[in-house]
């Protein structure tokens, strides 16, 4: 799981965003795991969340983790996913560090945008 998620041609990169797309091939229930194994290697950097991706048959879980430094900026990881989640008709939450969501398949890019126009909103970029 850990050598897929390393892979180039399944990342993502926005300004505030690192997306490892797990796919089919990466088990929804490994998905959380890989997500601190990857955040604390610091692969997604101090300015930027890591969102890791798990597809199931009809919906994406999503394990989201944060740096220290984005915390001490105020950026609740938690009620960010929460958010992102309710407006694509998905549901999340979680901690200010480490946070999680079920969302529709078919909102993945929607959901991943979203979740990077929150924190450029709430950092004030």
């Amino acid at each position: 799981a850990m050598e897929y998620a390393m892979r180039e041609e399944n990342r993502q990169e926005l300004k505030h965003v690192l997306v490892i797309d797990g796919g089919a091939i990466i088990d929804d229930r490994l998905i959380s795991s890989v997500a601190s194994m990857m955040s604390s290697i610091g692969i997604q950097g101090e300015d930027r969340i890591l969102l890791a991706l798990a597809h199931s048959e009809d919906s994406i879980k999503v394990s989201a983790r944060s740096s220290k430094s984005l915390i001490d900026r105020g950026l609740n990881l938690g009620k960010l996913i929460s958010k992102a989640a309710s407006l694509v008709g998905g549901r999340g939450g979680g901690h200010d560090i480490a946070a999680g969501a079920s969302i529709p398949k078919t909102k993945k890019t929607l959901f991943v945008l979203e979740v990077d126009r929150i924190i450029g909103e709430e950092l004030g970029d």
